[in-house]
């Protein structure tokens, strides 16, 4: 009886477990919340689900945030993480609970996912312990506890995902296949865009004209995310931001992948002072250059034979992005410095690193007769439990302080948009406005003579019924109203801009048309059946 038990409910013990040992820090009842390099979570989400409540759909501006001047933080950063974090939030959580729950979800959503994605390759034990070495590397710790970077944290969640779908469409799970690929084509600003040749890379070798099209459909789907974010760029500073940081200086040596001090700090210059550790685990290294040892031996001695061109384009890409870390691949960042140079970080790579260890060590099992791939793997495991849940563990303050601190009103209006700086609209001169940082009470802002926002193509203002394009700004992109003009009634007012307008039609259109086809997919299926009955 026990044996039946847990044959069927495995999948629901495994993950069980995996919460209690790996999610302590994120349970969402307790009275504590953790603190990370972005503390800027908190008011995002505050924020997006304001806009969703104002019927501002889908969100593109923060109103409070920039001293209550409007700030497009929603129009440029990815959303994916945001709309499912918000829409906890709505559920009856506090901003910190629900902030809690979505990296919990994260976390869970990357085990089953890979699990999933590998189960397609190896054999079920294998795909285990290939899916726990991806939620459980120290690097996922990082990018959790340490920068508290949420998009990120729902990257490594749904790259998988992408993976799994794409190779099981079909007409009645497109609609699903659709909506995982635009979330993940809409979760993070740079890695949506760097992941778009691998699926459609990973699309064609399926050779399923549906695989091919979910892709493409996927991308239509995030239109209302992905169109206004590269089309309208210049309204920010984005991209002279970005580049500010030099990505010189941010080199790992290798050595750091195997081992480096754990700390709450950041990235420095060089690599034996950084705060933060790039560790990936020692199990995912051993056990995935393995695979890729292995894989490399089957293909010399001709005993792969199917997925053979997958299995040795997942290993250059693992190769690739650990090389991409290190100051040997310089001429490479150099020659492609224009759109490297956003990604800011070389050791962001570490993201496709792990991803590429998990499948090589899945592999690496796999190739063992079961009994003994049965052995390690619980061996493995063994090890995980005792060596890996020390890495998630948060910077632990109270709830109580944890709001006070980062959802305060004050806090939204006055400090987060210097936090994200780069979404500053270009109206404004950068300099001048962070002078404000900590002299948020200058009296400047009690100027009459100027209007309440940074101006922005989405800004309508009317004075006295009459539309009024502005002339003059002053340092803060504020519209100055003109000299001798006395207005009787002054209107400002939000509005979506028409490429915005644009993209949000793309979205709501393909995902009708598609949830159409798939609805009378399943129609037909069920018709079908009954008729064989």
């Amino acid at each position: 009886m026990i044996v039946t038990f847990l044959k069927k409910y495995w999948l629901l013990i495994f993950i069980f477990g995996f919460v209690i040992i790996f999610g302590r820090d994120l349970n969402p009842f307790d009275s504590k919340a953790f603190t990370g390099h972005d503390e800027t979570q908190a008011a995002r989400v505050i924020e997006f689900g304001r806009e969703l409540k104002n019927g501002h759909v889908p969100p593109r501006i923060s109103s409070n945030m920039s001293f209550g001047l409007g700030y497009p933080i929603f129009n440029f950063y990815a959303p994916t993480a945001y709309w499912i974090t918000t829409l906890i939030s709505f559920i009856g959580f506090s901003v910190s609970q629900a902030l809690k729950l979505s990296y919990l979800l994260a976390l869970v959503m990357s085990l089953l996912g890979m699990y999933y994605f590998l189960r397609g390759y190896v054999k079920s034990h294998s795909a285990i312990i290939g899916a726990i070495l991806y939620a459980t590397s120290p690097y996922v710790a990082v990018d959790l506890f340490v920068r508290a970077n949420l998009a990120e944290v729902w990257f490594l969640a749904l790259l998988p995902w992408s993976l799994y779908v794409i190779a099981t469409v079909s007409n009645r799970r497109l609609f699903l296949a659709v909506i995982i690929l635009a979330s993940v084509f809409s979760v993070h600003n740079i890695f949506s865009l760097l992941v778009v040749p691998l699926l459609v890379g990973f699309s064609l070798l399926q050779k399923k004209w549906i695989a091919v099209l979910s892709v493409f459909l996927g991308l239509l789907m995030a239109s209302s995310f992905l169109i206004p974010a590269l089309g309208e760029m210049s309204f920010v500073h984005a991209s002279t931001i970005a580049v500010k940081t030099e990505y010189q200086d941010h080199f790992l040596c290798i050595g750091q992948i195997w081992y480096s001090p754990w700390g709450y700090g950041g990235s420095t210059p060089g690599c034996v002072s950084d705060g933060m550790s790039f560790m990936l685990g020692k199990l995912q290294i051993m056990l995935g250059a393995l695979g890729v040892l292995f894989l490399y031996v089957d293909v010399l001695r001709k005993k792969l034979t199917s997925n053979k061109f997958l299995f040795i384009s997942l290993s250059v890409i693992l190769i690739g992005s650990l090389v991409m870390t290190l100051s040997i691949s310089e001429p490479v960042w150099k020659a492609l410095e224009p759109v490297l140079s956003l990604f800011q970080f070389p050791w962001r790579f570490l993201l496709f690193t792990i991803f590429g260890l998990s499948f090589f060590a899945a592999y690496a099992v796999n190739r063992f007769p079961r009994k003994y791939g049965i052995i390690l793997s619980t061996l493995a495991i063994l090890a995980i439990i005792i060596s890996s849940p020390k890495f998630f563990r948060g910077q632990m303050i109270s709830e109580e302080r944890y709001l006070a601190e980062y959802a305060s009103d004050n806090y939204i209006k006055n400090t987060a948009a210097f936090r994200v700086a780069e979404y500053l609209p270009t109206s404004v001169t950068y300099d001048y406005w962070r002078l404000f940082e900590t002299d948020a009470d200058n009296p400047i802002f009690l100027n009459t003579r100027v209007f309440p926002i940074h101006d922005a193509p989405y800004w309508n203002i009317k004075i006295d019924g009459k539309k009024y394009i502005p002339d003059r700004l002053d340092l803060l992109g504020r519209p100055v109203l003109p000299s001798g003009v006395d207005a009787n009634v002054v209107t400002v007012s939000y509005s979506q801009t028409p490429l915005e307008h644009i993209a949000n039609a793309i979205s709501l259109l393909t995902g009708i048309m598609v949830l159409t086809y798939s609805l009378h997919a399943i129609w037909q299926t069920k018709k079908i059946s009954k008729k064989t009955r």
